[in-house]
């Protein structure tokens, strides 16, 4: 996972193998070149994984392995074999193989080096790396996939509990609004809301009806010939024209 993931960074893009032992192996993977630097996906040094003797060995040449300055000590450099190292077994976190290309791994160890550091005299660049698949990465995805799926009950339970919350909060803040808005969105006027529009009207509606009964009965009694009739009068006169007790 480190090494797909520092590839698929650029990491070791532009870097050079600083370590090249004829015979022996090639180093590489330090951005800084001295053979001192480089770090982790994971911020830090992490601990070998070192498998059962003989499921993963340093046998045959383009073993790929990571470089370590001792146990638990992996960060990005890492080392090619020229051939089998069966002394390094147990010691080192071996995680690939070259499968093509070992014509250039023969170039790389023809390359002259420093008696003394080992350093190519040539510089043995790695010019950009291609990741074709990470299952890693994928796996990541996929667990990320499974625990939305998880949780989307507990969410859409969250966001209709929040939505009933908010019209509930609407309603005590604007009573009347909220159930005309209720009645609208019905179409039927239900709910609450059909009670406080009917009052609404109804107190609407009553000082309406009271005003136009004033306005009829003050001419009437203006010009009424009632008030000379006498009770007879009266009489036929409720007779004639209905009820008067409103007055």
């Amino acid at each position: 996972e480190n090494m797909l993931t520092l590839c698929e960074r650029g990491y070791y893009d532009g870097t050079v193998f600083h370590r090249s032992i004829r015979n022996f192996m090639i180093q590489g993977g330090d951005p800084t070149g001295t053979g001192r630097g480089g770090e982790s996906i994971y911020g830090g040094p992490f601990k070998d994984e070192i498998f059962v003797a003989g499921k993963l060995a340093h046998e045959g040449r383009g073993v790929v392995a990571m470089a370590n300055r001792g146990k638990h000590t992996n960060t990005s450099q890492f080392y090619i074999t020229y051939k089998s190292c069966p002394h390094l077994n147990q010691k080192h976190t071996i995680f690939g193989k070259v499968v093509g290309g070992l014509p250039t791994l023969d170039a790389m160890e023809r390359v002259p080096t420093d008696e003394e550091t080992d350093r190519p005299l040539e510089d043995i660049t790695i010019l950009g790396c291609e990741v074709f698949a990470n299952p890693f990465a994928e796996m990541a995805r996929e667990e990320e996939r499974q625990a939305l799926a998880a949780t989307r009950p507990e969410r859409e339970k969250r966001e209709r509990e929040e939505a009933e919350a908010e019209r509930r909060g609407q309603w005590y803040s604007n009573p009347a609004g909220a159930a005309t808005a209720d009645g609208a969105e019905d179409g039927k006027g239900g709910g609450v809301g059909k009670y406080l529009a009917a009052a609404a009207m109804g107190e609407s509606g009553g000082a309406q009806n009271k005003k136009k009964k004033k306005k009829v009965a003050h001419p009437h009694q203006a010009s009424s010939p009632l008030g000379s009739m006498g009770s007879l009068g009266a009489a036929k006169a409720k007779a004639n024209y209905g009820n008067f007790d409103a007055w």
